[in-house]
């Protein structure tokens, strides 16, 4: 039950995922009238289901952050705090490099960029790794720390991102460098 609510919200956001240029789209910045509202509300139901089964798993987990997201279809802000918490949980149920990264920057949105950023550091091994880096220049733009968001931007693309990742991270390196020059 938690894998079909999950594929339903992944599913229901595809149309958002990129812009006319082809750059991916984070959620929490995704158009959500291009979203399907059919398919969340399916996946709530199914994630509905699945807890009344009373046996939480790291699927249903993780459909419980992408409904978090999908509540913006209905006007509310994403919900960072309780992201957060699924993320904390997730790490206890299955600690893996990709659930703390996301976990420093929800906490980073929740609570503050730095500590986030802090969440981040605590992180060993995964410097070589894109997500790590993506994350580390957004949470270092949200403190303020242009010089190293550019530098992170800068090594994620090196990473060989796939192509709407590169249009999306040469933006947001472009946005910075814009930034610096006009402030």
């Amino acid at each position: 039950m938690g894998l079909a609510a999950l594929v339903r919200f992944a599913e229901a956001r595809r149309p958002a995922r990129l812009d006319a240029a082809g750059a991916m789209v984070p959620p929490d910045r995704q158009e959500v009238g291009l979203w399907r509202a059919d398919l969340i509300h399916e996946g709530v139901r199914l994630l509905d289901r699945a807890a009344e089964m009373g046996r939480s798993g790291p699927r249903q987990l993780l459909a419980a952050v992408h409904a978090s997201h999908c509540a913006r279809i209905e006007g509310r802000p994403t919900p960072w705090p309780d992201i957060a918490a699924l993320y904390e949980i997730l790490m206890l149920v299955r600690p893996h490099a990709a659930t703390a990264v996301n976990r420093a920057v929800a906490i980073g949105e929740a609570r503050g960029a730095e500590e986030g950023l802090a969440a981040l550091a605590a992180i060993t091994g995964v410097e070589g790794w894109l997500p790590y880096q993506a994350a580390r220049a957004g949470l270092c733009v949200k403190a303020g720390r242009r010089a190293e968001a550019a530098c992170a931007l800068k090594s994620a693309l090196a990473l060989s991102p796939a192509p709407a990742e590169r249009l999306w991270l040469e933006r947001q390196l472009r946005n910075l460098d814009e930034g610096s020059a006009s402030g």
